[in-house]
């Protein structure tokens, strides 16, 4: 090993093959160590057959293949002179994924792990290495659940293109957004008719196919564009047999409950003309002159670069481990027998509950004074997790019961809360409903605004957050209800905050 001036230390051509191969395998075993929460949540789409990443895992073998096919090159371009410039964006994705985990934000966890995989690379490998990894670490972007986003839209297009085929057959039809009613009865485009899956699959080959037969940028784009036709085409004409045996068979045909294989069935023919396509547009076959002997490069290896791409790849979780060992322990303690001028009696059922999972801790209790009633809710979370937070997607404050109505802000002396109107489907009884986040402390109104200050929590030690809510049955108007639930919303807040206790 030999040692610079500047304290950059180098190692030797042999050695530091030995010494690369570690760092690279240090890094393997770190990631799966340190970000095995997000790799489990791709793990559980990956391994859903339904799922519409499924191809998860196919596509990450192909990324290891296409890195060791390169392993060559990679291997032979130690260009350190730009290693240092990626090392900078590699603590930023580490930090990025902390923030995101800290606030349970799980797809930009799984966003963050690609280019923290890439920075560690370009690190180590330079800008020649930044080159050759992008697409073997992008192509798992296309496994990565984020893509659900174009559900609707394809939803929208898979209706339209089925609508033109029946008026060619002369179907009669009617099409309510996605419920397409025949004579015989009415078929719904769910999300899962969309041809996510399908999309994704084929823009998936259609990549891999470019990238290992085509030289130009150009025919590499214009094959991934046609195999995303392919994918979407092969879902209408899915769809669109569908209706026809529904029509044919007055809905009784068992392809009605099971028509999982007859789509892939039908993806599968259209892989045929796909491939076809593509030999039509292969320019020439691939330079494979620099696939030579995988040495490493006699400019030696650059132990502080290597180190540096360790410690800032794992920063973000040691530091997330770091917070979680500080965070205070908190606890509930007793309800008090008057607020206000109000008798608070605890644990009351009530016909109306928030629709809050996976609490530590629920608080209930009804405010009563004379024939005044009003209902007060806490739910507490002492620790949050991925299902297990108080902003997600499946919590609400309506039930199957309670539908809710319009969701306005109100504006008390000392902060905001959500107002809104729920009406019984059974009774047709009317709750007014005042309701807000505590977030370590402090009050939060609205979703953007609870991350913000479960932030700032976890960086103090405090992780306990809750949802309060404060109801009372109205009649027509409810400006009675608004006057009794308007001056109780700060003492119910003060008064929770009087029973969090830390240990």
């Amino acid at each position: 090993m030999n040692c610079l001036d500047n304290g950059v230390c180098m190692v030797g051509m042999k050695n530091g093959q030995y010494f690369l191969y570690s760092s690279i395998l240090a890094f393997i075993v770190g990631v799966v160590y340190f970000y095995s929460p997000t790799l489990l949540s791709l793990h559980e789409h990956w391994t859903q057959v339904s799922s519409n990443y499924s191809h998860g895992y196919l596509l990450l073998v192909v990324s290891f293949y296409l890195l060791c096919e390169d392993r060559a090159k990679l291997l032979t371009c130690n260009d350190f002179k730009f290693s240092y410039w990626f090392l900078i964006p590699l603590l930023v994705c580490s930090l990025v994924w902390m923030l995101a985990t800290l606030i349970q934000v799980q797809l930009v966890q799984q966003l963050t792990l690609l280019p923290i995989v890439y920075f560690f690379i370009c690190s180590i490998f330079g800008l020649k290495g930044a080159k050759i990894a992008v697409f073997p670490v992008g192509l798992i972007f296309l496994a990565i659940p984020v893509w659900h986003y174009l559900i609707e839209v394809l939803q929208y297009l898979t209706v339209v293109a089925c609508t033109f085929g029946l008026s060619i057959l002369e179907i009669p039809v009617n099409i309510e957004r996605f419920y397409i009613n025949l004579p015989v009865g009415s078929l719904y485009v769910a999300g899962s008719c969309s041809g996510l899956s399908y999309f994704l699959t084929a823009v998936s080959l259609g990549a891999v196919q470019a990238q290992l037969n085509y030289n130009r940028v150009s025919r590499k784009v214009l094959l991934v564009i046609i195999a995303a036709i392919f994918g979407l085409v092969s879902n209408w004409v899915r769809v669109f047999s569908l209706i026809v045996i529904a029509h044919e068979t007055e809905m009784k045909s068992s392809l009605m409950q099971d028509h999982f294989w007859h789509g892939w069935f039908i993806f599968a023919l259209s892989l045929v003309p796909l491939y076809w396509v593509s030999r039509k547009l292969q320019d020439k076959a691939p330079d494979i002159s620099e696939k030579n002997t995988s040495t490493v490069s006699a400019k030696g290896v650059k132990t502080l670069v290597l180190f540096l791409a360790l410690l800032f790849a794992f920063t973000g979780p040691i530091l997330v481990k770091i917070l979680g060992a500080t965070n205070k322990l908190a606890s509930i303690g007793q309800l008090p027998a008057f607020l206000v001028d109000y008798k608070l009696v605890k644990g009351v059922p009530y016909d109306w509950t928030p629709n809050y999972s996976n609490a530590d801790a629920i608080t209930s209790g009804k405010l009563s004074r004379g024939r005044d009633v009003i209902n007060f809710y806490a739910y507490t979370y002492f620790s949050q997790s991925q299902g297990k937070e108080l902003i997600y997607y499946s919590n609400t404050i309506s039930n199957e019961e309670w539908r809710g109505g319009d969701v306005e802000t109100y504006h008390s002396k000392k902060f905001k809360v959500f107002k809104t109107r729920l009406t019984s489907s059974i009774s047709k009884r009317v709750k007014l409903v005042y309701y807000w986040y505590q977030i370590g402390g402090k009050v939060a109104s609205s979703d953007f605004d609870a991350k913000l200050f479960q932030l700032a929590g976890q960086l103090n030690g405090r992780q306990d957050v809750a949802l309060l809510a404060v109801s009372t049955d109205c009649n027509v108007g409810c400006a009675d209800a608004e006057k009794m639930l308007n001056k109780l919303i700060e003492p119910v807040n003060d008064m929770y905050l009087s029973l969090i206790k830390y240990e």
